[in-house]
């Protein structure tokens, strides 16, 4: 029976498999993905600017991918 909900278990056979393959190249157990982060630039914003403006001096936003 699969713990997830109904729409989440069609998709079990694609993330075991995935689980198996990221072992194999990582060698880190239950690992099904990997997550990355970059800062994009963007156009210096009218209000707060300051809260945008990253450790080398341009304005940025965090983005996950």
């Amino acid at each position: 029976m699969c713990k997830f909900a109904r729409y989440s278990c069609r998709f079990l056979p694609a993330i075991l498999a995935g689980r198996a393959e990221n072992y194999q190249s990582s060698r880190i157990p239950g690992v099904i993905g990997y997550v990355d982060g970059t800062h994009m630039a963007i156009k210096a914003p009218k209000d707060e600017e300051n809260l945008f403006l990253n450790r080398k001096s341009y304005h940025s936003m965090n983005v996950m991918t």
